[in-house]
């Protein structure tokens, strides 16, 4: 464990700590404290109070992912053999670049990559994806397939089933999924996905599966968001565990991963229908070179969006199209 991160675990109560136990603790100066949370500060953008006489604390508590703790939940869920490298950074660009930059180095290696903050979140079609400190979950899943599996086309819909299904399971009554794999409450953002897929035609292929999950962003800046948003805690009323959720969330991951090749989704696909927001709807298709409107017909087995305009239904599959409810 990092100096940095020690120092912030010892915060993490949100209770105050003097200066002096913080040096101690650490064993480095009272000054060397100060200065390091600065630079955290600084780097991280979290409040701090400093109070002559009872020393430091954080605004609000806050429970940072854990290694040790990651790898004990998912060795209750699936296979050792299994279990990704898991890397956590307090700040970077962007999980899914971290995890895409690791799969150059070794492809066929699994590997998680975490984040308390992303200075540089991505959603579909390189919008922002706000990523603040300590509240929130960004995680990334890299993962390597011997050969192409033929369901491919449907994972990004199979897996926002299961990150539907795994909020409804700590207390979200009932996410909405909007096409291809937006997970919504009551019309407003909860969380997104991102895959970015390498590979070659005829061989093995490796997928980043990226996600960032709205748990807690009360206390932060949220005015650049451009679209209407909601978190967990304002759903549910309570913390999440942030670490049980980012362990179970990837082992079900790995464990629909694993049978990819072989199995068939039509039931998650049936489940998300099920949540399916647009069905049945007017809305409006942004393709790269025109604009569609029609009536939202759900998905096919494969997971293309189905568009009805005059009676005829269209297939179209996710790449560079959008999808909104039409004015």
């Amino acid at each position: 464990m990092t100096d940095e991160r020690q120092l912030l675990q010892l915060l993490a109560d949100g209770y105050f700590h003097s200066g002096q136990d913080l040096a101690s603790k650490l064993e480095i100066s009272r000054s060397a404290v100060w200065k390091r949370l600065q630079h955290l500060q600084e780097s991280l953008g979290f409040e701090l109070y400093a109070v002559s006489g009872k020393g430091y604390k954080l605004a609000k508590p806050i429970q940072l992912l854990d290694r040790d703790t990651l790898k004990v939940t998912l060795q209750e869920s699936i296979n050792t053999t299994c279990l990704p490298e898991i890397d956590i950074y307090l700040t970077t660009d962007s999980t899914n670049k971290q995890a895409l930059e690791y799969a150059r180095q070794s492809p066929q290696t699994p590997r998680l990559v975490l984040a308390e903050r992303q200075t540089a979140g991505r959603g579909r079609r390189g919008r922002e994806w706000l990523s603040p400190f300590g509240g929130n979950l960004y995680l990334s899943l890299y993962w390597w397939f011997d050969a192409m599996p033929p369901s491919i086309g449907s994972l990004s819909l199979v897996i926002a089933t299961i990150l539907a299904k795994q909020l409804e399971a700590i207390g979200v009554p009932r996410c909405e999924l909007k096409w291809p794999n937006d997970v919504r409450y009551q019309g407003k953002k909860l969380a997104g996905i991102l895959l970015e897929m390498q590979g070659e035609a005829g061989g093995g292929c490796g997928v980043v599966i990226g996600m960032g999950i709205n748990l807690d962003m009360q206390g932060h800046a949220t005015e650049t968001i451009d679209q209407p948003w909601i978190d967990v805690k304002n759903i549910t009323g309570k913390a999440t565990d942030r670490n049980e959720l980012a362990a179970h969330m990837v082992a079900n991951l790995i464990i629909i991963l694993n049978k990819i090749s072989e199995e068939d989704f039509s039931i998650l696909l049936e489940e998300w229908q099920y949540r399916d927001v647009l069905c049945g709807q007017q809305v409006t298709l942004e393709l790269p070179n025109e604009t569609l409107k029609g009536i939202a017909r759900g998905i096919d087995a494969q997971g293309a969006f189905l568009l009805e305009q005059n009676g005829q239904i269209q297939c179209f599959y996710s790449g560079e199209v959008s999808v909104r409810l039409a004015e």
